[in-house]
């Protein structure tokens, strides 16, 4: 991952991922915390041939995840 994006794409998909992974926990929706660590460890390992799954799988993560927004 750090070879493929740089030190500032890094240090910003690894940010997402956390930010992700967080709100997911809050939430207790462990079908999502466990796709994004799929993802996380898929994503370290492969490359190229990953990328169509990978951005599928992070839309499904995305639109499942709810975030409150204080009104």
């Amino acid at each position: 991952m750090f070879v493929e994006h740089g030190f500032i794409g890094f240090v910003i998909k690894i940010s997402f991922f956390t930010y992700l992974l967080s709100l997911n926990i809050k939430n207790k929706d462990y079908f999502n915390v466990s796709f994004l660590l799929m993802i996380i460890i898929f994503s370290i390992f492969v490359t190229l041939s990953f990328y169509f799954f990978y951005w599928i799988s992070l839309a499904i993560i995305i639109s499942r995840t709810h975030v409150k927004i204080a009104r």
